[in-house]
């Protein structure tokens, strides 16, 4: 699930084949390639991405079941193939998420352009909601929450960035990976990567 994503920037990627070492650029529409199925979404999605479904994240309903099974009435998108059991679609409207059946959410510089912090709570929260969680029979079927930031944490110091951290941390995630790189014309960028654990009181 790319939260905020604008133009869907993984549906067209470079991928390194483990054969060869060669990287090919590979369509996420190719039908021949089985590597990311992508549901995009965003407040304001850019002119003329149709495969990018208007969704505003913070107030979308997030369903259990098969209550978030999709009605497909789109006009201008007939060729996407979405999930059935993902995402509820009415026009090229997201009507409604279901949850735990999303592999990974991914919101790159969403957070830092929203301010209110109980705004951001909020989004982490969803987001775990989405996100696949491990149990008892399945320990191993942690989501993940990867976030790629800037501007609100560009000039901060470590403790700032650890509350950032323990914050989310506390909505039911763990930190597993934390990269920090100056890149030509993205200074300061912080990348993070947590996966769902399960919460005290939590049925799943």
């Amino acid at each position: 699930l790319d939260v905020g994503s604008c133009y869907n920037p993984f549906a067209k990627m470079a991928i390194k084949i483990p054969e060869t070492g060669v990287h090919e650029s590979l369509s996420a529409s190719d039908e021949s390639v089985d590597a990311f199925e992508i549901t995009a979404i965003d407040l304001c999605p850019l002119e003329g991405c149709q495969d990018v479904f208007q969704c505003d994240f913070l107030a979308c309903p997030i369903v259990k079941g098969d209550d978030a099974d999709p009605v497909m009435k789109l006009e201008q998108s007939k060729s996407l193939v979405k999930d059935k059991k993902k995402v509820k679609l009415d026009g090229v409207k997201v009507e409604s998420l279901r949850s735990s059946s999303f592999d990974v959410v991914v919101m790159s510089l969403v957070l830092s352009y929203i301010p209110d912090p109980m705004m951001r709570a909020e989004m982490i929260a969803r987001s775990y909601e989405c996100l696949r969680k491990p149990s008892e029979n399945e320990p191993n079927e942690a989501g993940l929450l990867l976030l790629f930031e800037r501007g609100s944490i560009a000039n901060y110091d470590d403790g700032i960035l650890g509350e950032w951290v323990s914050s989310i941390e506390s909505l039911g995630f763990l930190l597993v990976r934390y990269e920090y790189s100056r890149t030509k014309g993205v200074a300061h960028a912080h990348a993070f990567a947590f996966q769902t654990i399960p919460r005290k009181g939590s049925e799943e």
